[in-house]
């Protein structure tokens, strides 16, 4: 009798590991789906930039540390990543590259090599950020950074590109606009769009009178991004 009650307690035990991963693997999934808030999509000439619902939680990114050999720089953060949250970094604004752990491994470049990290979910919605400049070579780095910059957190999805980006020493009077060709749109500020469609595009930091604001990045130029 007492082995009868063992196993019923037994299989009680696994039904309800069962239910509890069921509801853990239904949560991550409902995580990662793409919430868009359609009704207050922008649309131009056929081209649609809608309003990504999706957030990630405010955390701080602090830096752990950071060790360098010759071209190759190790950086690690002090965050705990949960669920879909991921860190998403770039060098001097350049492709945006993804990893799921506190540990970065960089190749640098001759010059400047302004890093760029962003704590963000998987649908490419970021919160906190870091900036750091890294000199390879004789003399000093150029990079100011008391000044306002515009980084770019550009990434590809089955839907479209996820535009999202995030403005260093950000002022009140600042805006930023996104090109395609001929058409410009207006992005409101700490908002994450999808533009459904894969085109090359071009974002910019203008100030209160839509003058460019001078640096080095407030003006990605053209981007093109591709599904591999």
């Amino acid at each position: 009798m007492s082995k009868l009650n063992e196993l019923k307690r037994l299989l009680t035990v696994l039904c309800v590991g069962l239910a509890l991963f069921s509801c853990v693997n239904e949560k991550k999934e409902i995580e990662t789906v793409l919430a868009l808030d359609e009704e207050h999509s922008i649309v131009k000439n056929g081209i649609s930039l809608i309003p990504i619902l999706n957030q990630v939680a405010e955390k701080q990114l602090k830096l752990k540390s950071d060790s360098q050999e010759g071209d190759m720089l190790k950086l690690e953060f002090e965050i705990d990543l949960e669920g879909d949250e991921e860190l998403h970094y770039s060098i001097n604004n350049g492709n945006v590259s993804i990893v799921k752990e506190e540990l970065l491994e960089l190749d640098l470049l001759e010059g400047n090599n302004v890093i760029f990290v962003c704590l963000s979910n998987s649908n490419g919605v970021s919160s906190s950020f870091w900036v750091k400049n890294y000199y390879i070579g004789d003399g000093e780095g150029s990079f100011e950074a008391s000044q306002p910059h515009l980084f770019q957190n550009l990434i590809t999805k089955e839907e479209g590109i996820v535009v999202d980006y995030q403005i260093m020493n950000e002022s009140e009077d600042a805006s930023v606009a996104m090109q395609i060709d001929s058409l410009s749109f207006t992005l409101a500020p700490n908002a994450t769009y999808l533009l459904k469609r894969n085109t090359p595009l071009r974002l910019q930091l203008f100030d209160l009178d839509g003058e460019p604001i001078d640096g080095p990045f407030n003006d990605t130029g053209l981007i093109g991004l591709y599904e591999e």
